[in-house]
C-alpha cells in the first residue's frame, strides 16, 4: 500500500499499488475484490498458484498462518500510475480487516484477487441505458454507491438512500442533478433505529412502476425485504432489481458466503 488516508470518524481509504495492477480491469462501478488480510503478528504468506484455484492455493497455507479473506468493493481505480483505492468501515470492535486498515502504512503488504477482463461476474450494476435510478444500502455498500453516483452520467435522474450509524459517517458524493443523495441516520439524543430504515425510506418515495432499475446491497435480511417490497408491492421487474447481501448479523465472511469465482491474484 501507499497511502492510509481518514475519510470520517469510521472509515479510512486505503490505497494500493503494485506492477500486477497494470492487468487490472473493472467490469462496473461496483467491481468486488477478494483481499487476504495478513493475521495479527505475522506476516502474510504468498498465496502460490502453480495450477491451483486460488482458493485451493489459500486453503493449502496451514492454518495458524492464513490470511483471512474479505471482500471488498473498488472505490477508484486510475491506470498512471496503477492505483486502487479501497474503503474500510473501522468498527470500533471490528474484524480482521478493519483492524489492520487502521494501523495500515505505506509499504506494508496485502494480497488482491481481482479481474483482468471486463465480463468477469464480479460486479451487478448494469442499468439499462436512461433508467431512472433506485440506489439503497448501508454502511458497507457505501462505497459502491459512492464509486456508482461518480460514474454516473450528466443526466441520470433517481435516488439514492444510505444507512449509516451517525451523521459524521456521511461522505460528499459528487452525483448528477437529477440524482438526489439521502443520508439515512439517527439525530443526537434519538434512539437506535428500529426496523427497518431503508425500507420506510423507500417506501414513501415515488418510484416509476416501469423502467426503472434499482440496485440494492447491505446486510442480507434487509436487502431481501426491499427487494420484496420493489417487485411485490411496486411491481418492479425482478430482472430490473440487482441485490446483494454483503454480509448477514451473527455471520462473518468466512460462514456467511459461499465460494467466489476464480480471479487473477495480484500483489499490492
Amino acid at each position: 500500500m501507499v497511502r492510509n488516508t481518514p475519510i470520517t470518524r469510521n472509515a479510512s481509504r486505503i490505497t494500493l499499488v503494485g506492477p500486477d495492477l497494470a492487468h487490472f480491469v473493472a467490469g462496473a462501478p461496483d467491481q468486488r475484490v477478494k483481499l487476504f488480510v495478513p493475521r495479527a503478528g505475522r506476516p502474510a504468506p504468498p498465496i502460490v498458484r502453480r495450477g491451483l484455484t486460488w482458493r485451493e492455493a489459500w486453503e493449502r497455507i496451514p492454518e495458524p498462518d492464513r490470511p483471512y479473506q474479505r471482500t471488498y468493493t473498488v472505490r477508484a481505480h486510475r491506470t498512471e500510475p496503477p492505483e486502487i483505492d479501497i474503503d474500510f468501515a473501522l468498527h470500533a470492535q471490528g474484524g480482521p480487516a478493519s483492524r489492520w486498515a487502521r494501523s495500515a502504512c505505506p509499504g506494508d503488504t496485502i494480497d488482491l484477487l481481482g479481474p483482468t477482463g471486463e465480463r468477469n461476474g464480479g460486479y451487478s450494476f448494469a442499468p439499462p441505458a436512461g433508467s431512472p435510478l433506485l440506489l439503497a444500502g448501508d454502511h458497507a455498500a457505501l462505497p459502491a454507491i459512492g464509486s456508482i453516483v461518480e460514474s454516473l452520467p450528466h443526466d441520470a435522474q433517481g435516488h439514492v438512500f444510505v444507512e449509516v450509524a451517525t451523521s459524521a459517517d456521511r461522505q460528499h458524493l459528487t452525483a448528477p442533478p437529477g440524482v438526489r443523495v439521502n443520508w439515512l441516520h439517527p439525530e443526537p439524543g434519538d434512539r437506535a433505529p428500529t426496523g427497518n430504515p431503508l425500507l420506510e425510506a423507500v417506501r414513501d418515495t415515488d418510484l416509476p412502476r416501469e423502467g426503472g432499475y434499482a440496485w440494492i446491497a447491505g446486510e442480507a435480511g434487509c436487502v431481501r425485504a426491499l427487494r420484496r417490497h420493489l417487485k411485490d408491492d411496486r411491481g418492479m421487474d425482478r430482472r430490473s432489481i440487482a441485490s446483494m447481501g454483503y454480509w448477514r448479523v451473527g455471520h462473518t465472511e468466512d460462514t456467511a458466503h459461499a465460494r467466489t469465482p476464480d480471479k487473477q491474484l495480484t500483489h499490492s
